[in-house]
């Protein structure tokens, strides 16, 4: 992504004496169909475009099953049972090769979520999970963050997906028709009016959007020293106030205690269910 691309390749030079290929994601349907070319040289470029395409159907698959999990889990007494469906899906989904057979599994599978919900009617306290897209997408980075809310009883909503970015990066990329930066400033005006680097403008227009259309609270998520979400935790705060929403920042590094993360959600979930009850 922009400047690591280039230093990672620099770095990775110095150590590997094998060749190597990297992935650009400001290139990433050319850069993909490039490497897939030369790892299989003896593949047709319609087999190589059905890859790709099966590949992106799996992942957006993936999305729907999380959103989901998301959704049917913090609505049940058994969250786990929701969790442990998705965790087996998305190894089931894996096996699929071709694209109807994708299609026929992810919605088996989001239905055994949904026949497995006890209490669908339930109304769930809503959170909003915004931050950087690496450490928003790792769960070994964020404490599974996601299944701990879940856990707890709380719907959470993010705004970065594998499939959904990889989506807008290929296809509708190539096309011309990719404007988040656009939408997201609209979505970020008045508290950030431009672009800062990484994922801040995406954070600060997802966080509007979510305290204008209720959500209970904010999780801001990054690595220590990110730049891009320092600044964006300004916007964040006056946002938090100003709507009066509950805002939680947590900043990850190589010193960052899982016990420590989980003890400050936990108080989190409990001020937001407080919150809702008065």
């Amino acid at each position: 992504m922009g400047f690591y691309n280039v230093v990672q390749k620099i770095k990775l030079a110095e150590k590997i004496k094998n060749n190597f290929y990297t992935i650009n994601i400001d290139s990433l349907y050319s850069d993909i169909y490039r490497v897939l070319r030369k790892v299989a040289p003896h593949a047709g470029r319609l087999a190589v475009i059905q890859s790709i395409t099966l590949a992106l159907k799996k992942l957006k698959a993936l999305d729907a099953l999380n959103t989901a999990k998301n959704f049917y889990g913090s609505r049940t007494t058994c969250p786990e049972t929701i969790i442990e469906i998705c965790s087996l899906g998305s190894k089931q989904l894996a096996d699929c090769q071709s694209l109807s057979k994708v299609e026929d599994a992810k919605k088996v599978i989001v239905g055994m979520m949904e026949a497995s919900c006890n209490r669908l009617e339930k109304k769930t306290p809503k959170v909003a999970l915004i931050g950087e897209f690496y450490v928003l997408l790792e769960p070994y980075v964020n404490y599974g963050i996601e299944d701990f809310l879940l856990k707890q009883g709380i719907e959470v909503k993010k705004f970065v997906y594998t499939g959904e970015f990889v989506y807008a990066n290929t296809i509708l990329k190539a096309l011309g028709l990719h404007k988040e930066e656009k939408d997201y400033l609209d979505r970020a005006h008045p508290y950030l009016n431009y672009h800062v680097g990484g994922d801040g403008l995406k954070s600060v227009g997802s966080a509007l959007w979510s305290a204008k259309n209720g959500y209970d609270g904010l999780i801001h998520i990054y690595p220590f020293g990110c730049m891009p979400e320092v600044v964006a935790q300004y916007a964040l705060k006056n946002i938090a106030a100003d709507y009066e929403v509950p805002l939680l920042t947590l900043s990850i590094d190589e010193h960052s205690s899982d016990i420590g993360a989980n003890t400050r959600m936990e108080a989190f979930a409990d001020c937001i269910k407080r919150k809702i009850c008065y």
